[in-house]
């Protein structure tokens, strides 16, 4: 039993250093744009990326845009999605310093699904779940 929880750590290994919150841009000090933050903090570029929250509410009723973006590859880094922008512009490379995180509301928060370096594929729910795309049924 030991051995098979080692063996699903291992090919879970890269998969768990991807992750996605909703933030704030600062720019300046100055609060920015409202957006998601997504981090892949190992040592590989992921690939297959999409990207999707549905449209949602704030908390004092503001519309919360949907976002729906496929990038081919995710090399390594913390990116900005600004659901406003639109193609190349959407993403930007950030320091985490430069985000600020938005905690009370899960209509901020993204799906990913994605492939790692390996092939296999993975999704990260909007609640941080990680699970296997496959087992899913996912594409």
């Amino acid at each position: 039993m030991r051995d098979e929880e080692r063996r699903q750590e291992r090919l879970r290994g890269q998969a768990l250093r991807v992750s996605t919150w909703p933030a704030i841009r600062l720019s300046n000090g100055r609060q920015g744009p409202w957006g998601v933050a997504i981090a892949n903090t190992s040592h590989d570029p992921i690939y297959d990326v999409a990207v999707g929250r549905p449209r949602g509410v704030t908390q004092n009723g503001t519309n919360i845009d949907a976002i729906s973006l496929t990038l081919k590859v995710l090399p390594p880094g913390v990116y900005f999605l600004d659901p406003k922008d639109k193609g190349d512009d959407m993403l930007t490379a950030v320091s985490p310093a430069g985000l600020k995180p938005i905690f009370r509301n899960i209509d901020y928060c993204a799906e990913l699904t994605f492939r790692d370096s390996s092939s296999a594929m993975w999704r990260r729910l909007r609640n941080g779940q990680l699970s296997s795309a496959e087992a899913t049924g996912a594409p």
